[in-house]
C-alpha cells in the first residue's frame, strides 16, 4: 500500500521527457491522449481545459490541432492530478509552448477549472480567442452547448462520447 502511494506521490510532481521512437501517441480528441510505451496504455487529460466532443462541431478541428501541435515531436508532460474517470491531468510542453494553453488560445477549446493549480494565463488566453473569434468562438451552438453541457445531454439519453 505504502509503494503504491510513492508511485502516485512520484508520478504528480515528476516532468517525463518521452523519446519519439520507445512511444506511440493516440488522439481521441483536443483533450485526451492515450500514450503507449511497451504495451501500457496511460490516459491523460490535458489539465485546465475542454475541447469540444469529436461528435460536436469543431471537434475533429480541435483533434487534429491537438495532434499538430504533438505528433512526430518529442514532447514533456506533467502531472497535476488525477481525474474521477483515472485519467491524470497533465499539463504537455513541445519546446516551451504551453499545449494546452496553446489550445485554449487557438480557439481550439474552451478554458476550465479556474481554482486548478497551473491554470495561470487561461482566461487571458480564452479572452483573446473570443475577442477575435477563433475555433469555438466562431459557432453559436459551441457557445450555446459548450463540452460540458453536451456531455451531460448524452448521460441523459444513455450514451458515452468521453474515455
Amino acid at each position: 500500500m505504502l509503494s503504491h502511494y510513492l508511485v502516485l506521490g512520484w508520478l504528480f510532481f515528476s516532468v517525463f521527457f518521452l523519446p519519439i521512437g520507445s512511444l506511440k501517441v493516440q488522439f481521441y480528441d483536443g483533450d485526451n491522449i492515450i500514450l503507449i510505451r511497451q504495451g501500457i496504455k496511460t490516459k491523460l487529460h490535458l489539465a485546465c481545459i475542454d475541447a469540444p466532443e469529436i461528435q460536436q462541431i469543431a471537434g475533429q478541428r480541435s483533434r487534429k490541432a491537438l495532434k499538430q501541435m504533438i505528433d512526430g515531436k518529442p514532447f514533456q508532460y506533467r502531472v497535476i492530478n488525477k481525474d474521477r474517470y483515472g485519467r491524470l491531468l497533465a499539463e504537455i510542453k513541445v519546446g516551451g509552448l504551453n499545449v494546452n494553453r496553446q489550445m485554449v488560445l487557438e480557439g481550439h477549446a474552451f478554458y476550465r477549472n479556474p481554482a486548478e493549480k497551473g491554470c495561470e494565463g487561461f482566461a487571458e488566453a480564452e479572452a483573446e480567442a473570443k475577442k477575435n473569434h477563433r475555433g469555438v468562438w466562431q459557432s453559436q451552438l459551441l457557445k450555446e452547448l459548450p463540452p460540458q453541457a453536451f456531455r451531460q445531454s448524452l448521460r441523459q439519453f444513455g450514451t458515452k462520447s468521453f474515455p
